[in-house]
């Protein structure tokens, strides 16, 4: 049986079957971020992305970065 999942681990699972960027921001940062695998990591959902965009605490190489973020720590989560 799987667990009931959030509305942004929906998005998530939509844009990866849509091959299509999401907008969000993590940690007060706004990203663009490309999803590839979701989950749960410490029955927690968790999701790993390509960052293409948008800002990062660690800074972001112009041609991207892969991160790998807790649902619910995303906020105002929408697909583009």
């Amino acid at each position: 049986m799987c667990p009931e999942t959030s509305p942004a681990f929906e998005l998530i699972k939509q844009a990866i079957t849509e091959k299509r960027l999401i907008s969000a921001v993590y940690h007060g940062k706004q990203r663009d971020l490309c999803p590839h695998v979701l989950g749960w990591k410490a029955e927690r959902e968790h999701a790993l992305f390509f960052q293409v965009g948008g800002d990062s605490a660690k800074g972001l190489a112009t041609d991207g970065a892969w991160r790998c973020f807790n649902l619910d720590e995303l906020t105002r989560s929408e697909e583009r």
